[in-house]
């Protein structure tokens, strides 16, 4: 009998021993993966790591979100700029909700051995997002200031001689932000949408309407952020806002490219 309760003693210890270790593991590895989405959230790092971006990186770190998000963005922006060149399209760019700069500096990044003239503008209030709505806090996103994405801009922007950039602070729906818009540029090529929100999403639309129906070019290209975020966010407000516009005008929406958050849209004017 004691050798019976020695050798049960011993097998409970062994399982018990295995199953901690596996749960240590486990917090091991989620620790890990937390501290990775960090670092993969800071602008200065993911500047340092864009000669690495390309499709097999993307592959190998597709499962650690951070990463698939700010590469698989880097590279829809860059085949949504190939696609440009290839057409010799002229034309602005536009990006609504700027944060930091990233998505600026990695269309900067993309463009620095283009020969194209182009204009960047970015427009943001700065202050974090203006309302709450599905998992979305009201002033999330407030850790930036036009005075940080000015400093941003200003230490990593290489291409100043072909590509300009004109920050805009404000909300979107904002007349006067909509003037000092329309006044700077009247011919646009890219509209890069990053509000997080489906009513800054909406607001975003709405403004760029006016571009679509006086553009000099027959294509016009829409990549969205956050797509996979949230189906009531982003997607229903493009989904809604596709339905309506082509009351309006006939347009054709060609899916270039699609990750996890965001999606790439060639829009063919008809």
């Amino acid at each position: 009998m004691k050798a019976i309760n020695r050798i049960y003693n011993l097998y409970s210890f062994y399982i018990k021993n295995i199953f901690n270790l596996r749960v240590l593991k486990k917090i091991k590895k989620e620790f890990d993966i937390q501290n990775l989405n960090t670092t993969w959230s800071n602008l200065d790092f993911i500047i340092q790591q864009i000669p690495n971006f390309n499709q097999n990186f993307y592959i190998v770190h597709k499962n650690y979100r951070e990463i698939e998000h700010q590469v698989g963005r880097y590279l829809s922006l860059k085949l949504a700029f190939q696609d440009i060149e290839k057409n010799k399209l002229q034309g602005d760019i536009i990006e609504f909700g700027s944060f930091q700069g990233l998505g600026l500096l990695f269309i900067n990044h993309i463009l620095k051995e283009s020969k194209i003239k182009r204009q960047m503008f970015a427009i943001d209030t700065f202050e974090g997002l203006p309302e709450s709505s599905t998992i979305w806090q009201k002033g999330q996103f407030n850790n930036t200031s036009l005075d940080k994405i000015k400093n941003n801009l200003n230490n990593y922007f290489t291409n100043k001689e072909y590509l300009n950039y004109n920050i805009i602070q404000g909300l979107f729906s904002d007349i006067s932000v909509n003037n000092i818009l329309k006044k700077q540029t009247k011919n646009v090529v890219f509209i890069h949408f990053d509000a997080d929100l489906g009513s800054s999403t909406k607001d975003a639309l709405s403004v760029v309407e006016e571009f679509i129906m006086n553009s000099n070019n027959k294509f016009i290209y829409f990549q969205f952020d956050d797509w996979g975020c949230h189906q009531d966010e982003v997607p229903d407000a493009f989904y809604l806002w596709k339905e309506q516009i082509q009351k309006k005008i006939k347009l054709d929406f060609i899916k270039l490219n699609s990750t996890n958050l965001t999606r790439l849209y060639k829009i063919i004017i008809n």
